[in-house]
């Protein structure tokens, strides 16, 4: 109704007395039910204090639990970035709240990844009594968003490098010569009478060749990852080589250039 007043309504807090801890409890175990969010608290140590049960179980070792296990011990941090780098143990004693952490345990056998988040807590003094957090897999999520990120820069007929890939590859060479004056390479490599191929044996002939080619620039090469495919039967190489023709030279299949 306009004009009406409304009266604020009492956040619910932990211990405050407003939510009822059976009610607390029982959101807890049906959230936990769904086993695709699970909870974790540690004491001032480090050590697990409260761990949902499902992944408890999913990460037992010979019976052995990890409540009580530090958290250093069960988890490795698996994404680098500026905020995270660094092993977990730093991160846990800045004594800050963190999320989007990408981990992996160290005795899952499926190698899952999971998201983790958590928040410092501290008594009424002002003194720190450990982490309360949340987790999640996320192993589904992350490999689709690798296989995206692999189509988007990769060829779909041979695997190799496409033209983005092979210009982001030849980004990282300009930034590692200039950073440490190393020298390059890049070599083009096309295929003769490629279209007769195709004209009088059809085009999955010649996507076979091509295939065969990328396999065996790949094999001979130190590095398969330096190759790319970059239109039609034109490949890329680039080369980390010491300076001069000659170091070229030695990495070249058959120790050749055209």
């Amino acid at each position: 109704m306009i004009g009406a007043k409304i009266r604020p309504q009492p956040k619910l807090r932990n211990g405050g007395g407003v939510a009822p801890q059976p009610a607390q409890a029982e959101l807890l175990a049906s959230i936990e039910g769904l086993r695709t969010n699970w909870f974790w608290s540690t004491d001032g140590d480090g050590r697990l204090s409260y761990i949902s049960d499902w992944v408890a179980d999913e990460f037992a070792v010979g019976g052995q639990g990890v409540a009580g296990s530090e958290l250093t011990a069960v988890f490795r941090i698996e994404s680098e970035g500026a905020e995270t780098a660094g092993p977990i143990g730093f991160l846990l004693a800045k004594q800050k709240p963190f999320r989007g952490v990408n981990m992996r345990c160290t005795h899952d056998r499926q190698e899952r990844i999971w998201t983790m988040c958590g928040n410092p807590q501290f008594d009424q003094a002002g003194n720190f009594t450990g982490f309360q957090g949340i987790g999640a897999d996320i192993t589904a999520v992350q490999e689709s968003a690798e296989a995206i990120s692999r189509l988007a820069s990769h060829d779909a007929l041979t695997g190799l490098r496409n033209r983005r890939g092979i210009a982001a590859l030849v980004e990282q060479a300009l930034l590692a010569s200039i950073r440490s004056d190393r020298s390059f390479a890049m070599l083009l490599v096309d295929l003769d009478r490629f279209k007769q191929v195709n004209d009088t044996l059809g085009h999955p002939a010649g996507d076979q060749l091509l295939t065969q080619v990328a396999a065996r620039l790949s094999r001979v090469l130190n590095h398969a990852d330096c190759v790319g495919r970059i239109g039609g039967d034109e490949f890329q190489i680039v080369l980390g080589v010491p300076a001069g023709r000659s170091g070229v030279l030695r990495q070249c299949p058959g120790g050749r250039l055209a």
